[in-house]
């Protein structure tokens, strides 16, 4: 069975992949039953963008593509959340190791990527965190 739904990269959410239990429940149709149990790091939780705690209620394999992309993301773990407006969110440690943004031009030291200096207005503070959100449509195919 394949499912439409919007989704979130969130650059700076390094808890996990989250998806929202109501999407897991009543989009995907999977009962409670096949919800996986949470490693030790997994129980502890997170702290949401608002410093609310995040726990989740457990995790779901699920596998997922994009409509005009060839590549296929098998087996991918998505930590349930309570919350409903969480969604679905693909979170930072996916992004980087599944190269699915592209390294976004900051900078951090005095010059551009040509040797140029750059004003003072233009750069970034050491160690500041970059967010990037944006909105995609994805397809999960459940098996």
């Amino acid at each position: 069975m394949t499912k439409i739904a919007k989704c979130t990269i969130n650059t700076s959410n390094m808890q996990g992949n989250i998806v929202s239990r109501k999407f897991v429940e009543t989009v995907l149709e999977f009962p409670e039953s096949n919800f996986l149990k949470l490693t030790e790091e997994e129980v502890r939780g997170g702290t949401s963008i608002t410093g609310d705690s995040h726990v989740p209620l457990g995790a779901i394999n699920l596998t997922r593509y994009h409509k005009n992309s060839t590549k296929v993301f098998y087996d991918m773990r998505f930590l349930i959340s309570p919350t409903q407006h969480c969604g679905f969110i693909i979170g930072a440690q996916s992004i980087q190791r599944d190269n699915i943004l592209n390294v976004p031009c900051l900078t951090v030291d005095d010059n551009d990527s040509h040797g140029n200096p750059i004003s003072e207005n233009r750069k970034i503070p050491p160690g500041t965190l970059a967010t990037t959100y944006f909105h995609i449509f994805i397809t999960i195919n459940q098996e």
